[in-house]
């Protein structure tokens, strides 16, 4: 029978697996991943990966309920934040397009555009065995996900590359870091996991670039010229080195306090334990005056043990408490463009992250939680 939310969601960018998953949440909320398996028809060794794309796009939640990992879909409303981010990222390449417009409309003039369109795997593997056999440097590849379908020629790109003694560097989607860990075995290549979130991948080496749209009939274009191939080597490169730091002891943390006040956002804590506020009273008033002063506000998903604390109370403070079960020496902060992963052991780690999708990503998280924590 047709369904058309099925079809509407699938309208929306979703693979049908992945429209399934989230309907069905939506309809009977919490469960756990075999029980929605068995329900949508989607199989029990793809219904892990159709989850964890769901999460990335920000559509469903992950939490554990009495030690049982379970998955529910958030409200219908992160659907359409779903399309405003697509849009977003639509509205910056437009303005990058008209930005090197004249650069591209100068391109054409000087220099002839050799394309050329190839669809299936068939057609994949002779569009990646031209690129890696004429390569004279190393080959990029940007947004490589769990694909469904031509997880076998990913294997197969990667094994005829190092074959051939050629080096890779490959940006992957953090969400499919489990199932794309693999890649890290192959002696020539180096992995970066990012919060990418594509339904596409390229690949390029010298002036060659594909561009492959993964499906059980993958479409791949392919684009020799040098211009296009440096503008992309370019984007690849700012990527590859997105900022992140590691911030050890006591002074990792006063940093980190430092940094909250510069950036002058609210803060969003998940987990919050009080640890702060416990081993370094001086320094946490200390914060609490400057944030005062600059009207920002605290949003705590706080450790139900810490109901009582001061930690918890004053002004522009917000609290909800979450389950036991999910206490944790880890908390993370999140303000303006930075998440910070704080790890409260005899010496603090804290890792920095400086981006602002990823930012968005972990208020996601934060609100997601909000659903079930508890006043």
């Amino acid at each position: 029978m047709k369904e058309p939310l099925l079809d509407a969601i699938e309208e929306l960018g979703f693979t049908r697996n992945e429209a399934k998953v989230y309907l069905f949440l939506l309809r009977f909320g919490r469960a756990r991943a075999l029980k929605i398996a068995e329900k949508t028809g989607v199989s029990s060794s793809k219904v892990y990966d159709v989850l964890q794309r769901l999460k990335s796009k920000g559509v469903v939640g992950e939490l554990e309920v009495e030690g049982v990992k379970v998955f529910t879909a958030l409200p219908p409303t992160f659907l359409l934040d779903y399309i405003r981010n697509m849009k977003k990222e639509l509205d910056v390449k437009e303005k990058l397009i008209e930005k090197y417009l004249p650069q591209f409309e100068k391109v054409q003039k000087e220099e002839k555009l050799n394309a050329s369109v190839h669809i299936g795997k068939k057609g994949l593997r002779s569009v990646y065995r031209l690129l890696i056999q004429n390569a004279k440097g190393e080959v990029l590849t940007y947004g490589l996900g769990n694909f469904e379908g031509i997880n076998d020629l990913i294997t197969w790109i990667n094994e005829f590359r190092e074959s051939l003694g050629i080096k890779a560097r490959i940006i992957c989607n953090e969400s499919d870091r489990k199932n794309l860990k693999f890649l890290e075995k192959y002696r020539l290549t180096s992995v970066k996991f990012l919060p990418v979130k594509s339904t596409s991948f390229y690949s390029l080496a010298d002036d060659m670039l594909v561009i492959t749209i993964p499906h059980t009939e993958p479409v791949s274009l392919i684009v020799k010229n040098k211009h296009i191939a440096l503008m992309m080597k370019q984007g690849f490169e700012l990527q590859w080195s997105r900022k992140s730091y590691v911030l050890t002891g006591k002074k990792g943390i006063e940093d980190l306090c430092k940094k909250v006040i510069e950036e002058g956002k609210d803060l969003y804590l998940i987990g919050a334990n009080a640890e702060i506020f416990q081993r370094y009273k001086k320094m946490w008033r200390e914060f609490e005056d400057e944030r005062i002063k600059k009207g920002i506000k605290r949003f705590h998903l706080a450790i139900e043990e810490t109901r009582n604390l001061a930690f918890n109370k004053g002004k522009n403070i917000y609290v909800k408490y979450l389950p036991d079960a999910m206490k944790s020496p880890h908390v993370i902060w999140i303000f303006g463009k930075y998440v910070a992963h704080v790890v409260w052991r005899k010496e603090e780690t804290v890792f920095l992250i400086e981006d602002s999708t990823v930012a968005t990503s972990y208020k996601n998280y934060f609100r997601a939680l909000s659903n079930i924590a508890r006043d």
